[in-house]
């Protein structure tokens, strides 16, 4: 009896040490499956950083060609800025050729010139200094830009009367046309997208002479409209110290 009791004694505390180990068992294979699901998780982790890594790459090279691609076209802008610059140095010269060939039978502009195209309208670009909207660098704007709304080809009319000596294409400018108003006076248009007159005919103030369009270094359907005067007329009262108002279109209306 005694060694029955001691068998019984040991066979209950084998069946408690055999659920221990059970126990630490399924303890030890819930450790492993979150192991192995961490290191899964761990994995795609790494996958989705090396999938944005070269995605990164591949945004930075594209960048580079983007960058390389707006540097190339700043520059071409910028070069075409410079060319209308050197274009309206040059324009001051046929300007003058011109209104010497015209032999103009007119004195010069009296009063306020007409707005040069017909309504509605709104001013897109002043005169002056501005920033160049192909580029975004600083120019110089040698005249007005008046638009058209909702980008109508509005008819251009003649500021005064005058002489057509110039009708074509010219440049940056577009299909252009220029009055001499006599006094050394000539105003200019550019950026139609046609022409109505030709060169050698004599207009009257407020004649059709275009219609307004988007011809040349243009960005959208307008007109660009400058005053240019070689000389200087004695009924203007110019403010002291500016020349620049010489030639301001806004100054005359």
């Amino acid at each position: 009896m005694t060694r029955l009791h001691s068998l019984s004694i040991i066979a209950s505390n084998d069946l408690t040490l055999i659920e221990e180990i059970q126990e630490e068992r399924d303890l030890i294979e819930a450790r492993k499956d979150e192991l192995e699901n961490n290191k899964a998780n761990l994995e795609n982790m790494r996958d989705q950083v090396a999938a944005n890594e070269a995605r990164m790459d591949q945004a930075v090279l594209e960048r580079k060609d983007l960058l390389a691609e707006l540097q190339g076209e700043i520059d071409l802008n910028l070069k075409a800025i410079r060319d209308l610059e050197d274009e309206s140095q040059r324009l001051d010269s046929l300007i003058q050729e011109l209104i010497a060939e015209a032999q103009s039978q007119f004195s010069g502009i009296e009063g306020e010139l007409l707005w040069p195209i017909e309504p509605p309208t709104w001013i897109s670009s002043g005169y002056g200094w501005r920033r160049d909207p192909f580029s975004g660098a600083q120019a110089w704007h040698g005249g007005v830009d008046i638009a058209p709304h909702h980008g109508a080809a509005n008819y251009i009319i003649a500021a005064a009367e005058g002489k057509v000596i110039y009708s074509g294409w010219n440049g940056g400018y577009g299909n252009c046309i220029m009055i001499d108003h006599g006094g050394g006076t000539v105003t200019l248009y550019g950026h139609m997208s046609s022409l109505l007159v030709q060169k050698g005919e004599v207009v009257s103030r407020g004649q059709r002479i275009a219609r307004a369009g988007t011809t040349g270094y243009s960005t959208g359907v307008h007109l660009h409209f400058e005053v240019r005067e070689f000389s200087k007329p004695a009924v203007r009262n110019y403010p002291s110290g500016n020349k620049d108002y010489r030639h301001n279109p806004m100054y005359y209306f």
